[in-house]
């Protein structure tokens, strides 16, 4: 598979993607949209500074506030929720579900993350039809899952200013 970053200075953040070529950008409101129309899969992505000692419930919270219809686990739909060692340098849960659709399956993956000072909120939604629909929302969460969301890299302040005029 051909995978390829996109750099989101606005955000900041980079994220790797497959197929890079076919995946566009647009900020919405605050959040940053990134869609693969072949794939029905959506990433909503948004990262924001917040109180030094955040924790990612208030990192969701605050993200749920300004985005109400970002997708949401219930006990029938998730399937996993578990801390995750990345981005590097954050406390970060991931919770992934899977849900009925009128004519296939729908599912997502988020990733809630906090740091000292900083929130990140990443969520992975797609969407299938037909009688086949379930294996094809599988396939693209374990894609999202093991690929998109390890990958994603928040760059710390000193990386995105440099050291100064000499470099």
């Amino acid at each position: 598979m051909d995978w390829g970053t996109f750099e989101l200075p606005n955000v900041p953040a980079i994220v790797t993607l497959p197929e890079r070529r076919y995946w566009r950008a647009r900020e919405r409101g605050t959040f940053v949209e990134l869609e693969h129309n072949a794939s029905g899969s959506r990433i909503t992505l948004r990262a924001w500074r917040a109180a030094r000692l955040v924790r990612p419930r208030e990192c969701e919270a605050e993200a749920r506030l300004a985005r109400p219809d970002l997708p949401r686990t219930t006990p029938e739909t998730e399937l996993e929720h578990t801390r995750v060692d990345y981005p590097e340098g954050f406390d970060a849960e991931l919770s992934v579900g899977v849900e009925p659709d009128a004519d296939g399956a729908r599912g997502h993956a988020t990733l809630v993350g906090a740091a000292t000072g900083r929130c990140l909120f990443v969520a992975f939604e797609t969407v299938a039809r037909g009688s086949v629909a379930a294996v094809h929302v599988a396939d693209r969460l374990t894609i999202a899952v093991d690929g998109i969301l390890p990958r994603v890299q928040i760059p710390s302040v000193d990386a995105r200013v440099g050291s100064g005029p000499d470099e």
